[in-house]
C-alpha cells in the first residue's frame, strides 16, 4: 500500500498565471448545499445519469452512469485518485466505496464552499484519512503534492465545460505529467456536435452557468493525445434521451421546490437545460464519455 504524507483537510495549491474566468465559476456555487440537494438529490452527484437498469432516482441514475464509465475505464485496483472539479465531494464518496483498497483519494475545486462541505460529509463517513482536498485551479494539478506517486485514475466529470480554453490546456498537460504510464482519464460532459454552425436555442448573450467557453469533444481528445495519452473510447453516453430525461427529472424538481422565484443558479441550469435539450432534439449537442490511457 502506498503511504504518503499527511496534509491539512483543505491546502491550497496556487500556481502563478490567473485565472480570469474562475471568479465567474466560484459564482455558480456560492448557494447552500442544502438548496442544490433539493434539485439535484441528496449525494449531489450531479453530472446526468443513465436509465438503462431502470433507475427512475436522479441519484440511482447518477450512480448508474459513473459505474458505467468506470467499466468502460477498466481500472481495478487504484492507488491514488484525483478527481478534477470534485464539487460537494459525492464522487469521491461513491469511489471510496468503490475501490476500499485504494489509499489515497484527491479532490481538487475552486469553489471553498464545496470544498468545506465535502470536508465535512467525508469525515462523517470517517474517509478523512484516506482524502484529500485542495483549494485549486484545474490548470494548476501539476503542482498538487506527492508528484513521485503518480494517479492511477483520474476523473474530469462536469468540470470540463467550466473551463476557459488555456485552463483546459494545462489542465491536459497536468494530467500527461502526474497520471503514471497506464494510468486512466475520464472525462464526461456535454459537447458541441459543431460549433461552426452551431445557434443557441435561446437567443441571447447571457453567460449562464459560467460555461461561456464552448467546446467539442475534439478540443479535450486533442488536448489529451498532445500530452501523452491514447483515446480508449470516446461515445455519446447518456444517450441523448437520457441526457434529456435528466434535466427535465432537476427542472422538475426545481418547479416542485421553487414555483414563483428561484436561487439565481438553479434558475440558470433551469434555463440552460430547456436551451440544451432543443439543441439535443436538433442534433447540435450530446453527452459524452471519453476514456484515455496514458502511453
Amino acid at each position: 500500500m502506498v503511504q504518503l504524507p499527511d496534509c491539512e483537510p483543505v491546502a491550497v495549491v496556487e500556481g502563478p498565471v490567473q485565472d480570469p474566468y474562475r471568479a465567474r465559476v466560484e459564482q455558480v456555487y456560492v448557494d447552500d448545499p442544502h438548496v442544490w440537494k433539493k434539485a439535484i438529490g441528496p449525494s449531489l452527484l450531479f453530472h446526468l445519469g443513465t436509465y438503462s437498469a431502470g433507475a427512475c432516482s436522479l441519484e440511482e441514475a447518477g450512480r448508474e452512469f459513473l459505474e458505467q464509465q468506470l467499466a468502460l475505464s477498466s481500472v481495478k485496483n487504484p492507488s491514488r485518485i484525483l478527481d478534477i472539479g470534485c464539487g460537494w465531494g459525492g464522487v469521491l464518496e461513491h469511489l471510496a466505496g468503490r475501490f476500499p483498497a485504494c489509499p489515497r483519494l484527491d479532490g481538487v475545486n475552486i469553489s471553498r464552499q464545496q470544498l468545506e462541505y465535502a470536508r465535512g460529509r467525508l469525515n462523517e463517513a470517517s474517509l478523512d484519512d484516506r482524502l484529500r482536498l485542495y483549494l485549486c485551479n484545474a490548470q494548476d494539478i501539476a503542482r498538487l503534492p506527492d508528484p513521485d506517486v503518480g494517479y492511477d485514475l483520474a476523473l474530469a466529470r462536469g468540470s470540463v465545460a467550466h473551463f476557459p480554453f488555456p485552463v483546459l490546456n494545462a489542465m491536459a498537460a497536468g494530467l500527461g505529467k502526474r497520471v503514471r504510464a497506464g494510468g486512466t482519464v475520464v472525462v464526461a460532459d456535454v459537447f458541441y456536435n459543431d460549433l461552426s454552425t452551431y445557434a443557441s436555442p435561446i437567443r441571447d448573450l447571457v453567460d449562464r452557468c459560467g460555461c461561456k467557453y464552448r467546446k467539442a469533444v475534439r478540443h479535450v481528445t486533442e488536448a489529451l493525445e498532445q500530452n501523452g495519452f491514447v483515446l480508449q473510447d470516446v461515445r455519446v453516453l447518456p444517450s441523448d434521451e437520457d441526457t434529456i430525461r435528466w434535466f427535465r427529472q432537476v427542472q422538475h424538481n426545481i418547479d416542485n421546490h421553487w414555483p414563483r422565484q428561484r436561487p439565481q443558479a438553479l434558475d440558470e441550469y433551469y434555463v440552460t437545460f430547456s436551451n440544451m435539450t432543443a439543441a439535443i432534439q436538433q442534433g447540435a449537442v450530446s453527452a459524452y464519455s471519453i476514456i484515455a490511457r496514458k502511453r
